[in-house]
């Protein structure tokens, strides 16, 4: 089993899952005998499950547990209703079953809190060092980027090579790149709904929880939209469970910005629990 984020707090989590727990029965136990009821309760029940994931993913290093409470809820609109309508008694039953999935899967995480095995100093110290320096590999493959685009154009008796023209080139480069330091590379993950919708990320790296995006400077888009861009996606990221750093690298080879430091200076800020840094190449 993935250790605790946090294991001196372990108790701490134990008690707040058992408070959630708690919270669940508000939700079944309410009596539903309208429509407006069931709504209400909907809401109530959707409120409650995020938060739910939310903290299952802030308090483990994996998703695993997440994942898993997530597949434990059952949906109360299905498809079929199409064709049978369901009645009210139906819905706030299907609702309840819900609910009680779930808090039966957050009962089995309490129970298995238990098996986290102890660690001692040393061995959190060596784990933050390494998570530090593969921290630090990504920066250099970052700033060095230009330089390997560069050498890709010179290629022996003008052999094809790969030209770095647009954010998809940009992409697959990295992604080659990012092979050198990372084993976990996981492209294109999606994150849970934000706003009403879903969203990709570029690069996952499990082994540090960060996600990589990536962005290219061009002609029609200005400095003011680029930084509006890396605002959004970053609240769409922090929705990630494994996600403890947003690492966004700014690839302006044709030096559109004017004031790429002040770019970065503007955007590099911790963002509650998750860190955000914006790495804008190549350093004039």
């Amino acid at each position: 089993m993935a250790q605790a984020r946090l294991l001196k707090q372990r108790d701490e989590v134990r008690e707040l899952l058992r408070k959630r727990i708690d919270e669940a029965r508000n939700i079944v136990t309410t009596p539903i005998r309208s429509p407006e009821e069931l709504a209400a309760a909907e809401a109530r029940e959707k409120q409650w499950r995020e938060y739910n994931y939310e903290f299952l993913g802030r308090s483990f290093s994996t998703s695993d547990y997440p994942y898993e409470y997530d597949t434990s809820q059952t949906r109360v609109h299905t498809g079929e209703d199409r064709y049978f309508s369901p009645s009210l008694e139906d819905l706030a039953a299907r609702l309840s079953r819900s609910v009680r999935g779930q808090v039966a899967c957050l009962e089995s995480i309490i129970k298995r809190l238990e098996l986290i095995p102890d660690t001692d100093d040393a061995e959190v110290g060596q784990a933050t060092s390494d998570i530090t320096q593969r921290h630090a590999d990504l920066v250099q493959l970052a700033e060095r980027l230009h330089r390997v685009v560069r050498q890709l154009c010179k290629r022996h008796d003008n052999r094809d090579t790969l030209r770095v023209k647009d954010e998809y080139d940009v992409q697959d480069l990295v992604h080659a790149l990012l092979t050198i330091f990372f084993d976990d590379i996981r492209p294109e993950e999606w994150t849970p709904s934000y706003a009403g919708g879903a969203s990709r990320i570029d690069f996952l790296l499990p082994e540090i929880e960060t996600v990589v995006e990536i962005k290219k400077t061009r002609p029609s888009l200005s400095t003011k939209e680029l930084g509006e861009q890396l605002i959004v996606d970053t609240e769409k990221y922090k929705k990630h469970p494994a996600c403890r750093n947003i690492f966004c690298l700014v690839y302006d080879s044709d030096e559109i910005i004017t004031n790429p430091r002040g770019v970065e200076n503007d955007l590099n800020r911790p963002s509650g629990e998750i860190t955000v840094r914006v790495l804008i190449v190549p350093k004039r």
